[in-house]
């Protein structure tokens, strides 16, 4: 089985682009689709480039979520969480990072989809694995 995955960039007009990169409002988000399972790796994203990215028409839809930007409040919009619908969310933050993330506003949104997220702050590094059919996920804490 060959895995396949595509980036997704909102992407106006090469002007556009660079002003927004400028700006650090637009990053490179990565799904990748390995059999039935997929995984949507969103980086710094936050609303402005979630939306953009649903403008797009490309599938986003994946069992797995890398949530944007930490958790922050500024990331994670209900749309792109809506369009999305995984099953697990992973948020990449420090332990008692100075920035507060995840933000709770983020949690709450993820909880009340009742989608199973796991945080590095928490639980140590995440480790998925599948075989196309099945994802498992373990963590070096509990």
């Amino acid at each position: 089985m060959i895995p396949s995955f595509y980036f997704i960039v909102p992407w106006h007009s090469a002007t556009a682009f660079q002003r927004q990169l400028i700006e650090a409002s637009i990053h490179a988000v990565l799904r990748l689709q390995y059999g039935q399972n997929s995984f949507l790796f969103t980086s710094d994203a936050e609303a402005k480039s979630e939306a953009d990215m649903l403008k797009t028409k490309q599938p986003v839809k994946a069992d797995v979520l890398k949530v944007g930007h930490h958790g922050s409040d500024t990331s994670t919009s209900p749309s792109f969480l809506k369009a999305v619908s995984p099953k697990y969310a992973i948020i990449s933050a420090g332990k008692d990072n100075k920035y507060g993330h995840p933000n709770p506003s983020t949690m709450k949104k993820l909880q009340d989809s009742k989608i199973a997220t796991y945080r590095t702050d928490l639980n140590g590094t995440v480790t998925v694995t599948c075989d196309g059919k099945t994802i498992k996920i373990a963590t070096a804490r509990k």
